[in-house]
């Protein structure tokens, strides 16, 4: 029985990488869209329309994007989102043989996917933050995580609103145990009111490295 939360691909018997600490963000799905189709008996916003509307404000996670490539690799294949359990497709399946039960058709098409280092080539350990260039003021992040450095630090006026309108609909958003600078429990609800105070001002995305040596975990 399977007791962390994650999503799996049913047909090539395959988990997905983590997102965060064992977490869940949205419906198994890179369309962008408030309504995708019913997984596991859950509804609501695709990761494709979460995942789009970060990058929006400059975060780009570097298991987010491993999840995407994942989602690219099983696109048009049956999945399954599980919470400890909740899934009577994956409840009963034995996680750790999953590897072995591959075809080699599967694995070919499909094992490249789980071959990831644990940073990502541009990634980078930093702290998240936006920057009110009128007022001086800003809003951090909590936590350091592993972001990618925005080609441009100057959030434009449509990826601001479009994480606005996503930011007022997080019961349609899908999260478990979702951890680091990005969690929606914690910080985005604080960020939205940043920047919804501030919409019509000059906002730049600052990351501060991290230290040396500083402990960061890192699903693998």
């Amino acid at each position: 029985m399977s007791s962390l939360a994650g999503y799996y691909c049913l047909e090539c018997v395959q988990a997905a990488p983590y997102i965060g600490h064992f977490g869940l963000l949205g419906l198994p799905d890179l369309t962008p869209t408030l309504d995708g189709a019913e997984v596991s008996g859950c509804s609501g916003a695709t990761f494709g329309l979460i995942r789009e509307a970060l990058r929006g404000i400059g975060i780009v996670r570097s298991d987010l994007e491993r999840f995407a490539r994942w989602l690219g690799q099983h696109e048009g294949h049956r999945k399954a989102l599980d919470l400890d359990g909740s899934d009577p497709d994956v409840e009963e399946i034995d996680l750790d043989a999953w590897d072995n039960e591959w075809s080699d058709d599967q694995a070919a098409a499909c094992g490249a996917a789980q071959d990831f280092d644990r940073f990502d080539p541009g990634f980078i350990r930093a702290t998240y933050l936006v920057v009110c260039t009128m007022c001086a003021t800003e809003s951090r992040a909590p936590e350091d995580d592993v972001l990618l450095p925005p080609a441009s630090p100057t959030l434009t006026p449509e990826g601001v609103a479009a994480f606005l309108a996503l930011s007022a609909r997080w019961d349609a958003v899908l999260t478990h145990g979702w951890t680091g600078a990005v969690d929606p429990i914690d910080f985005l609800p604080t960020l939205a009111t940043f920047l919804q105070a501030h919409t019509t001002h000059p906002l730049e995305v600052r990351l501060h490295p991290t230290p040396a040596g500083s402990k960061l975990w890192i699903p693998v």
